[in-house]
């Protein structure tokens, strides 16, 4: 019996304990409004670029970027649409040698402030699945 691709990849993955974890920004309506208002996007963006100057000094900063607002892309699934207060804005991927010092850096994000960053260590997967 042949196992779906996604089982098999499943199967080669494991936890990247003291790897890389990526933090998922969760802003709200009034955050994505401030990335374009001339009185309030020099600092919503200046904030962000502390944290990303910070965390690429220290040699964790491994990827990341902002995402356009919700209607400007699309969702399927079977979850309805909600309401939410806050919605992914954004990501970063960083090295930590924990979840502890994961949450660290992601306590220093902007949206951990006004809004909340959700942390999840990635899955390393085995070389000669990750080519397929």
């Amino acid at each position: 019996m042949r196992l779906p691709g996604l089982i098999m990849l499943l199967a080669v993955a494991t936890p990247a304990a003291g790897s890389e974890y990526t933090l998922f920004v969760y802003e709200t309506a009034a955050d994505f409004a401030a990335r374009a208002d001339p009185a309030k996007a020099t600092a919503y963006w200046a904030s962000y670029k502390a944290f990303s100057d910070a965390a690429g000094a220290a040699g964790v900063l491994k990827g990341g970027s902002p995402l356009l607002p919700p209607a400007t892309g699309a969702a399927t699934g079977a979850l309805p649409a909600g309401k939410a207060k806050a919605v992914l804005s954004g990501y970063f991927v960083i090295a930590a040698a924990n979840l502890a010092e994961a949450t660290m850096w992601a306590k220093r994000l902007p949206a951990a402030m006004t809004a909340r960053v959700e942390i999840r260590p990635n899955l390393a997967v085995a070389p000669a699945m990750a080519s397929r």
